[in-house]
């Protein structure tokens, strides 16, 4: 009540996040057991400083103590934040991880900047070694849950300039209700963070580490989602746009997108609904200014078929990665579950090509990388918009992103 007749008065959501894995502990059909009431106050719930949530910060010199991280997720960028970020990471030497929505991956260099930890924190060794003890988030949580997991019980400083409280980890130590921008300039002459500069150095190499393997391994792995966006990113002008879809895509993306030097401005829609609306947001985006290519899955494609209505229009190709439904399931414990198939999956078998032909809308059905790159490079007809479906082995795509995570689990990466 004291929240909702507040500073910013309305409607209050509360989360009540299940303990994950979100899967039964037996078979499917089995009558789950009562909770013990003492499992409460432990794990998910655990939140020491919720009854100062919304007080003022005090003692934010205290916080800052030892090594820390910058964490960027989607929507921290504003207007003049990138120059104030950068110099702010710079001159302290405070490596900044940047999630692929909050664009600060596209546009320019620096040695701060960190966009391989997806890969890298899953072997034990570097993310031992690279363990922060406290860090600056800015933006809502990023789409990484290795680094979700990495940063569960490091103290966190959260800087909203709206004042909202994101914190589905309960690390959040302060809140600080102020515009990112002033803050990094302002922290940038505070003198409260001691330059430690070997601390971004470590960061910096094992990020080079990984760009190398990645590269290498790409160039002997099975064609599929990995060398796409590599080829895509390489394709992409630096003033256009790209809207990636929820689920699958985005994580992709954020494995293997790595830096990128030239400007690149990325949408995405994530949230409770983000598998809806996916074609009309890019027919939207395109009219506002920004030529957007889309990279979709065919589940996200098909829940927004009222959009095809303005694809013809469209400058910029949609991209359908068509691997046979919701294949981000095949990565979770839910896999091989009972019903996996029906319940979480869920294919539609849609001939894309005949779905288009009404609509005017050139289509191209595409299966390896030659296939891909020609026509990306030939579509659109400026006149007309045009589908890219690709076809996707959904079995092997696993394999390619399986087979990476298990050599950099049990290989060496040196950050030192």
């Amino acid at each position: 009540a004291t929240v909702s007749a507040g500073s910013h008065p309305g409607p209050v959501h509360i989360n009540l996040p299940f303990r994950e894995p979100l899967v039964p502990a037996g078979d499917c059909l089995e009558v789950p057991q009562a909770l013990d009431p003492q499992e409460l106050d432990r794990g998910t719930f655990r939140s020491p400083q919720a009854a100062s949530v919304f007080a003022a910060p005090t003692g934010l010199e205290q916080q800052f103590r030892g090594r820390g991280l910058i964490c960027c997720g989607p929507g921290s960028a504003s207007r003049g934040f990138a120059d104030a970020l950068w110099h702010c990471a710079e001159s302290l030497g405070i490596p900044v991880l940047a999630d692929p929505l909050s664009n600060l991956r596209w546009g320019g260099e620096s040695r701060t900047r960190i966009t391989r930890y997806d890969s890298f924190l899953r072997n034990r060794a570097v993310a031992r070694a690279l363990k922060p003890d406290w860090v600056l988030r800015i933006g809502r949580v990023p789409v990484s849950k290795t680094l979700g997991d990495w940063l569960d019980g490091v103290p966190a400083i959260l800087v909203d300039a709206g004042g909202r409280w994101c914190d589905p980890s309960h690390d959040v130590r302060c809140r600080i209700a102020a515009d990112p921008a002033l803050f990094c300039d302002w922290l940038s002459d505070s003198a409260l963070i001691k330059v430690e500069p070997d601390w971004v150095e470590q960061w910096h190499r094992t990020e080079q580490r990984l760009d190398r393997l990645a590269a290498e391994y790409l160039a002997q792995s099975p064609w599929c989602e990995p060398q796409l966006i590599v080829d895509l990113l390489g394709h992409l002008a630096p003033a256009d746009g790209l809207l990636v879809a929820n689920s699958l895509p985005v994580r992709q993306l954020d494995t293997w997108s790595g830096a990128r030097e030239p400007a690149l401005t990325l949408f995405g829609n994530r949230g409770a609904s983000g598998i809806d609306g996916q074609l009309s947001t890019l027919a939207g985006l395109n009219a506002g200014g920004t030529p957007t290519t889309a990279l979709l899955g065919d589940l996200a494609f098909l829940h927004d078929l009222s959009g095809l209505v303005l694809a013809r229009r469209l400058d910029r190709p949609c991209i359908v990665l068509n691997n046979g439904g919701g294949r981000i399931f095949d990565y979770l414990p839910q896999q091989g579950l009972p019903g996996f198939e029906a319940l979480w999956r869920t294919p539609v078998e849609v001939d894309l090509r005949a779905l288009a032909r009404p609509f005017g809308i050139d289509h191209h059905e595409v299966s390896d990388g030659a296939g891909f790159r020609q026509a990306i490079e030939q579509s659109p007809d400026r006149s007309r918009g045009a589908l890219i479906e690709v076809r996707i082995d959904a079995e092997r795509s696993r394999s390619v992103h399986l087979e990476l995570w298990r050599n950099i689990r049990d290989g060496e990466l040196n950050s030192a």
